[in-house]
């Protein structure tokens, strides 16, 4: 039973991702995904506490940064922006590009970026940093 709730998890995610990514936030429905998904919409509540909870387990993505601990430290922003460009020029990877857009005009994709960004830039920047460096990093 749980693999069958975890299965229909796992399709009400995909379908969401698809569908955030072809209309946003805005426009896209709770029926819509679960059409998609081919699932009762009540699910959507069921197991995400409804649409906003859903698009925010949809664009948990990792920004998988690159290993920049070999480079020169006058290079570092100029390959921290170099991965940027790729994420967003990537085919493959909508979520990035859909929370951004979606950022500008929804607060919950603002928070999730905020979020995002929050986690994962700062644990970045302290394994650049250095032990040594961290502490000044916070003042």
């Amino acid at each position: 039973m749980a693999r069958d709730a975890q299965a229909t998890q796992d399709r009400l995610i995909a379908a969401a991702r698809a569908i955030f990514s072809r209309n946003g936030f805005e426009r896209t429905t709770v029926r819509d995904i679960a059409a998609e998904a081919g699932v009762n919409p009540a699910l959507i509540n069921r197991y995400f506490g409804g649409k906003e909870g859903l698009f925010a387990r949809a664009v948990a993505i990792r920004l998988d940064f690159p290993d920049l601990s070999g480079l020169e430290r006058d290079r570092i922003g100029e390959e921290l922006v170099r991965h940027f460009f790729r994420r967003w020029q990537d085919d493959t990877d909508d979520l990035l590009r859909v929370l951004i857009r979606t950022a500008a005009t929804n607060d919950e994709a603002a928070q999730r970026i905020r979020a995002i960004l929050s986690e994962q830039v700062a644990a970045m920047v302290a394994r650049v940093a250095g032990p040594e460096r961290r502490g000044n990093a916070r003042r």
